[in-house]
């Protein structure tokens, strides 16, 4: 299945960005970002390439306002707050299925979400286009234990993607506990589409 649209959610200051844009260089790249610190930086590392849009604008289950949680890392800031919060802003919230639609985006060919906690929100929010299958591929960054507060339970993210249709395909970037402890802590884990290879089949691929 061809990649054409991708939308990063969470997108930080652009390196997920730049590496789909390597890897899909055809592709459409819709990148959100809500802080504004890190949305400047994410507009100037994206800057020149005329496929990829900057959105200050962060993803949940219901368009309004929320307050982000902002962190010395800004790989880290969060709008659930953590331990080491350094101060606050108000941003704007909206949804997957009211982006596409306002966007007129039918198909999302890959939707990436690195939201420090915040994932299930954002895949509440683009339930309909889930079950419609109209999001092909979701790659998502989820924890393995209950006690990770940066990281949505994988458990609780497959049990949601599989009642739509959706089926583990891979997991990479996998990270191990930072104390020493033999387990994992967290990866990134894409799901797929039931009929991304029903298609492929009955195109004869």
């Amino acid at each position: 299945a061809a990649i054409e649209t991708i939308l990063d959610v969470g997108a930080n200051d652009g390196v997920s960005a730049l590496k789909f844009a390597a890897a899909f260089p055809d592709a459409v790249i819709h990148s959100f970002e809500p802080v504004s610190v890190t949305f400047d930086l994410l507009v100037r590392n994206l800057r020149g390439r005329p496929k990829a849009y900057c959105h200050r604008l962060a993803l949940g289950k219901a368009p309004g306002e929320a307050q982000i949680y902002l962190t010395q890392h800004s790989t880290t800031s969060s709008l659930i707050r953590p331990d080491d919060a350094r101060g606050s802003e108000i941003v704007q919230v909206g949804t997957v299925d009211e982006f596409a639609s306002t966007h007129g985006l039918d198909r999302i060919d890959l939707l990436k979400i690195d939201t420090e906690g915040f994932d299930l929100d954002v895949l509440e929010g683009a339930a309909g286009m889930l079950s419609r299958g109209q999001i092909k591929f979701t790659l998502v960054e989820v924890g393995f234990h209950r006690g990770d507060r940066r990281h949505v339970l994988f458990d609780d993210v497959r049990d949601f993607l599989v009642a739509r249709g959706f089926a583990v395909f891979g997991i990479y970037d996998q990270q191990p506990e930072w104390s020493g402890e033999n387990r994992l802590r967290y990866a990134n884990v894409c799901f797929r589409h039931a009929t991304v290879f029903s298609a492929s089949s009955a195109d004869g691929r």
